[in-house]
């Protein structure tokens, strides 16, 4: 039966599901549907004709004459034109493996137009419902006590329990609703209508029947035990779900089993119990864990319950706007229940999924199958989607990350927000890659004032974030691991610092703890988000009202200006959409760098100097051009124009931010030192016109002898700036003052530190990479190549004792555990309080960050031993360099050419024998000194090993 209904889809077009409705009442459909395919026979005659000319048709005039074999002497040439078709086919293959790259990397760019605009409206709509979440969560915590909220969610399950059992309104005027304030009524009564609004749009979408319940106050259970009934990382299980009766296109219900809520907690814990003892847990231990378990008695709840079933909409939308493509389009896209074709896929999602009735076959008829109680069985089965689509949704649809990475990225969270222990660093750092795009309305903070006041009207936030706005939440060092808004956590003492300052307060006091935890948790929300992250949003939510309004004033529609400001914000306020790369991307990313939406957004900017926009926020302006114009396919040039239209403005944006930013931080960085300069008493005001003056002669005559030096702007630029006497090493930082023993205090200027990295990857990008190594991958390269960095070993690799080996394992520990610390920070607090080291300098390390400035110190003694380090390192390269060339030319015979060379590289005359002699005798290399050297450090076994090694 299957193999007729795929029959019927590919050859007639019909829908499987059309083809089972219209057998009900069809016999011939019927009969199609069931009947066995017939294999045909051929008569014995037309076999044997086959069988004579090999399978092909007989000529009707005359026997079919095989053609003899051609000897290879006398081959026809190669026809015209098979070199340019053997080298098409080349490219070709070339073409198909970077396809496949970018499948593994941006499978979103994969995709054709109305694929990519499609899935990128999904991803805004789950943006939009999390931020919706985040918005309608804060606002309740803010408002609201939580016993507040434990009388406003008890009041909402008395109201519905009292509306079911259908009590009369009298009945309710001393509970439910009537025994709460009238700011806390008011807010129970918005939260229900978001959700019965949320219930009425499901229904409408066929994902539910009936009239949902009124006043559902839903019933979250919190403390289960992880990894029992299907309870997250945090030990939070939703018993009702999205709280209604819901089901996907079946008259199948999942009523609320238990009325009471004291009764759905004696349940959970039985059923926890239970399960626990399966798996062998003590009697104590499971009625210690089982007492914890309860339903959480707070009206934050409902906006969570809310939120799942706002997001299971956009994912059902996402399939029925799939639908609809293929329908304007006059093409099939989706398949329920089997694959039409290769090419065609499905996801392990939820909404790929469907349930449809299941039919079996009975005496020759095709029925729907129904349960003991006559009812019809459902099974669910999935969406199959055409191939074009594919890049899009893998983009956008994850799967589960494995405990192994869960857990590296949880504490690369944790190590996120120790290392960012300031808030002003990374707010001074965004203001600088930002001011560049509006210098006047960010140096007025009229960005951020913009951006505050938008952010406190949904109407121009929901435009925002469907227009393609990532949205900065809370605790953002999370969302650059996840790419997805932080959800609120319904239990208090969700860090680490609040877990373990309440620990202790707890043993004598359970509530004594949650006190504790919840007064960490505030204070963390004040710390990270309230003086940064809500900040970064209101920046990121000021630049897209500012440009989208000023793209407008230049006669933009309002949309396509909305689909581009949107980009812009991301773009200069760090944010990355999730779909921007594949979740294998983004997981190494995550590995790799430190932050992935800092480092990867900078290269963002960097490309669109080169491509514009990013093609899904292309397609999404194609097709927005199309549908004004009355149809995409009708609109080529219309649409065409509109995205050439934006790439154009979007590069150029690009180009003049990158070009800013590195111009403002040499000119600021030159600047500063200026005035370091001047406030240290080394120049005055005079002086340092002159040494501008200087800089600029140098340049010129420099020029003469090496006229391609012009060629290198950033070159130029550094020597010109006032920053071009300081040591090498530390020309992109400004020198403000000396410790005691004369080594250099230089500091780094945070709003500079974007035109930095910019100057950085188009100069010397290997190591501007190796600087952007993550908190993970750079520990465990270091290990790997046992450096620390200037040459430091970590562990000993000659151990050969056991406390050796253990010294080497305390030495991996002690690496890795301070690569996940602000270790610089810690240290220079530590001696600043043992009174050890120069005070100054550890002041300036220690309290510097809170003001968002990072210092660092120069060479040991000054800028000059700076200067001769440097110097030292360039020679021993060179001579590291040639030196393999200069002892072949040695071994040949070439001594002469060899003096010659070494004469060049300025290598002293005694080491020029010295290398010469220990080339041809290696043996010379054990001379009486380092032999006395040897004997002063080896050990008595290596002595005896020596002595018999110099007999043989």
């Amino acid at each position: 039966m299957e193999q007729n209904l795929r029959r019927m889809w590919a050859e007639d077009g019909i829908h499987p599901a059309e083809a089972v409705h219209d057998a009900a009442t069809d016999a011939f459909v019927r009969h199609e549907i069931t009947a066995p395919r017939e294999v045909i026979k051929l008569e014995p005659e037309t076999e044997a004709i086959l069988e004579e000319t090999g399978g092909k048709p007989g000529s009707l005039s005359a026997a079919v004459t095989e053609p003899g074999d051609i000897p290879l002497d006398v081959q026809p040439a190669q026809p015209p034109g098979s070199l340019s078709a053997a080298a098409h086919k080349a490219v070709e293959t070339l073409f198909d493996v970077g396809r496949d790259i970018q499948m593994k990397l941006a499978p979103m760019a994969r995709g054709s137009v109305e694929s990519m605009a499609t899935v990128k409206d999904y991803m805004n709509a789950m943006r939009r419902n999390a931020w919706d979440w985040s918005r309608i969560d804060t606002d309740i915590q803010t408002r609201f006590t939580p016993e507040q909220r434990a009388r406003m969610w008890n009041a909402m399950d008395e109201e519905s329990l009292s509306l079911r059992l259908g009590e009369p309104e009298s009945a309710r005027q001393h509970q439910g609703l009537a025994t709460l304030t009238p700011e806390e009524r008011a807010a129970v009564v918005e939260l229900d209508t978001r959700q019965q609004i949320a219930w009425l749009r499901a229904r409408d979408l066929g994902m539910v029947e009936g009239e949902g319940i009124a006043m559902h106050a839903p019933r979250v259970v919190v403390n289960i035990p992880k990894g029992l009934d299907g309870a997250g990382g945090d030990g939070m299980l939703s018993l009702t779900a999205i709280g209604y009766d819901l089901r996907s296109r079946t008259p199948f219900l999942k009523h609320r089993k238990h009325m009471e809520v004291e009764e759905t907690e004696k349940a959970i814990r039985e059923k926890v119990g239970m399960q626990m003892v399966m798996k062998l847990k003590d009697k104590a231990e499971i009625d210690a864990a089982v007492e914890k378990i309860t339903v959480a008695r707070d009206i934050r709840t409902v906006a969570l319950a809310t939120a799942q079933l706002e997001d299971a909409i956009a994912g059902r939308t996402l399939i029925e706007n799939i639908k609809d493509v293929g329908k304007r389009t006059g093409e099939d896209v989706v398949a329920e229940g089997f694959k039409p074709a290769e090419g065609w896929f499905t996801i392990d999602h939820p909404s790929f999924k469907q349930w449809r009735p299941k039919f079996q076959e009975v005496d020759g008829k095709v029925e729907a199958v129904k349960d003991a109680a006559g009812n019809p069985v459902f099974e669910q089965v999935p969406i199959y989607v055409r191939g074009d689509f594919e890049g899009p949704l893998r983009a956008a649809m994850w799967g589960k990350s494995g405990a192994a990475y869960s857990g590296m990225m949880s504490l690369k969270g944790k190590t996120m927000s120790l290392i960012m222990n300031s808030p002003m660093i990374h707010n001074l750092v965004e203001f600088g890659r930002a001011m560049p795009a509006m210098p006047v309305r960010m140096m007025t903070l009229k960005t951020y004032f913009d951006g505050f006041r938008a952010k406190q009207n949904p109407a121009v936030m929901h435009e925002a974030i469907d227009a393609g706005l990532v949205p900065i939440g809370k605790r953002f060092f999370n969302q650059d691991i996840t790419s997805v808004m932080e959800t609120p956590d319904l239990t208090p003492g969700r860090s680490f610092t609040a877990k373990a300052l309440a620990m202790v307060p707890g043993w004598f006091d359970e509530a004594a703890g949650t006190a504790v935890k919840r007064a960490i948790d505030k204070a963390g929300d004040f710390w990270h988000n309230t003086l940064l992250w809500d900040r970064i949003a209101d920046l990121q939510a000021g630049l897209y009202v500012n440009f989208r309004s000023d793209l407008m004033a230049k006669g933009m529609d309002q949309q396509t200006a909305a689909r581009i400001a949107a980009h812009f914000a991301n773009r200069y306020a760090g944010a990355l959409p999730k779909e921007a790369m594949s979740e294998a991307a983004i997981k190494v990313a995550n590995f790799m760098l430190f932050s992935r939406s800092f480092t990867l957004g900078n290269l963002g900017v960097m490309k669109d100097m080169l491509t514009g926009l990013p093609k899904d926020v292309l397609a999404q302006i194609e097709r927005d051009a199309g549908i004004r114009a009355g149809a995409i396919e009708g609109a080529d040039v219309v649409a065409q124009e509109a995205a050439q239209s934006a790439k154009v403005i979007a590069r150029r944006k690009a180009m003049m931010v990158v070009g800013l930013d590195v111009a403002l931080m040499y000119v600021g960085n030159s600047i500063l030192q200026s005035a370091f300069n001047v406030m240290l008493g080394q120049n005055d005001l005079g002086q340092e016109a002159h040494e501008y003056l200087r800089r600029f002669r140098d340049v010129l005559n420099d020029a003469q002898v090496h006229p391609l030096r012009l060629l290198n702007p950033f070159g130029v630029a550094e020597r010109l700036s006032a920053t071009e006497d300081n040591e090498p090493g530390r020309k992109d930082r400004i020198l403000v003052g000396y410790a005691k023993d004369g080594t250099a205090i230089y500091a780094r200027n945070p709003v500079g530190k974007i035109g930095e990295e910019f100057s950085g990857y188009f100069g010397s990008p290997i190591d501007m990479l190796r600087k952007k190594q993550g908190t993970i991958a750079r520990p465990i390269g270091q290990l790997i190549f046992n450096d620390a960095g200037f040459g430091r070993k970590i562990y000993d690799p000659t151990a050969d004792a056991p406390a050796k080996y253990a010294g080497n394992v305390w030495a991996i520990v002690k690496h890795l555990v301070g690569s996940q610390l602000p270790e610089g920070q810690i240290t220079a607090f530590s001696d600043l309080v043992k009174g050890e080291g120069d005070s100054k300098v550890n002041a300036f390390q220690a309290f510097g960050p809170l003001a968002g400035v990072t210092f660092s110190k120069g060479a040991p003694g000054g800028p000059a031993v700076g200067e001769m380090y440097y110097a030292k390192s360039q020679h021993q390269f060179a001579v590291d360099q040639a030196l393999p060339d200069i002892r072949k030319q040695i071994k040949r015979g070439d001594i002469d050419g060899a003096i010659g060379r070494m004469t060049e590289l300025d290598i002293p005359q005694p080491l020029q024998r010295y290398y010469i002699k220990t080339t041809l005798n290696p043996a010379l290399r054990m001379s009486p000194r380092a032999v006395r050297d040897f004997y002063l450090h080896a050990t008595d076994e290596q002595k005896q090993r020596f002595e018999r090694a110099r007999q043989r």
